[in-house]
């Protein structure tokens, strides 16, 4: 059966009544040219000898790197955000095994790990960085996670101790 092309026009008038969180000065906050300290604040956010992915460097090159490297790096990601280069472009991963314990002897004792490239890192930790001050906008007190000191668990306790309570 043929997947059927989204209704544009349902879809619009759909979204035209929901008030947006963002506004448009966050979205144009959020589709800037990257800062020199944006990047700076980036690359230091990223942990210098994690394992490397297709491209083969680690986060230590870039952090180490020089003037001239600095600003390709920082060229590059000013494209993907004016959409010059598509995500699939930058979005190459190798997934392996890395072990659980010491000396593995089942499949059980391993576990996957997906190896990213550097520069896609870069830019998911600015993104990160632009987005963490909308999350207040866009995710209600009331949500119990997916919020900076909000943790599912604790509303899975307060569950469990209601339920406990009417028996």
């Amino acid at each position: 059966m043929a997947e059927q092309a989204p209704n544009l026009l349902l879809m619009a008038d759909f979204l035209h009544v929901i008030e947006p969180y963002v506004t448009s000065q966050d979205n144009v906050n959020l589709l800037a040219p990257v800062t020199d300290f944006e990047l700076e604040c980036a690359v230091k956010g990223i942990g210098p000898l994690k394992a490397p992915g297709p491209d083969g460097l680690q986060v230590v090159f870039y952090q180490r790197c020089g003037k001239n490297t600095k600003l390709m790096v920082k060229d590059l990601v000013n494209d993907f955000f004016t959409n010059n280069i598509p995500l699939q472009d930058l979005n190459h991963t190798n997934i392996t095994i890395i072990p659980k314990v010491d000396s593995p002897e089942t499949v059980n004792h391993y576990r996957p790990i997906s190896l990213c490239n550097v520069s896609y890192k870069i830019i998911t930790k600015i993104l990160v960085n632009r987005l963490k001050p909308l999350l207040s906008k866009c995710i209600s007190r009331n949500q119990g996670a997916f919020g900076p000191g909000r943790s599912i668990f604790d509303n899975i306790l307060i569950a469990h101790e209601l339920f406990h309570d009417f028996k």
